[in-house]
């Protein structure tokens, strides 16, 4: 578990949560794109600091223990792809995002790089849910009663 108030499948819901709602709101229409990346980018800026901040009061010994990797993950996409893609997209309003720069790549570019780092982040918290539960079916046993 994360925590005591998320499990791996809680995050993986609210991170498959964030994609969805990208991928939804851009040819949706509803929103002209700068908003529309603008409310993505929130998405995805809230996700991973709810789970980096779970996994930091795991570390600290307040709840249960997580998976390093986790909260790594978390603060590699907070504060290497969201919060730089979201910050650039507000400070350069004006510019259209082919012609924004991220960490010295063009917009597009650092928006597939960034694609794969959350996938394969999506995909860390998914194999942590796999083993806790695969731990937790050993220990427990089918109906919740302990294996003999």
């Amino acid at each position: 578990m994360l925590g005591y108030s998320m499990s791996y499948r809680t995050a993986i819901i609210w991170q498959m949560a964030a994609a969805i709602l990208a991928a939804v709101i851009f040819p949706s229409g509803i929103f002209e794109r700068r908003w529309a990346g603008v409310i993505a980018g929130a998405g995805f800026v809230l996700v991973s600091a709810a789970i980096a901040g779970v996994a930091w009061r795991g570390l600290l010994g307040r709840e249960r223990r997580v998976d390093p990797a986790v909260g790594l993950g978390a603060l590699g996409v907070l504060f290497g792809i969201s919060l730089p893609m979201l910050g650039q997209r507000l400070l350069n309003w004006n510019e259209g995002f082919t012609e924004l720069r991220i960490w010295g790549l063009e917009g597009p570019q650092f928006h597939r790089l960034a694609t794969w780092g959350y996938l394969g982040w999506m995909l860390l918290v998914g194999a942590q849910w796999a083993r806790e539960s695969l731990r937790y079916r050993r220990t427990q046993g089918r109906g919740g009663e302990p294996k003999v």
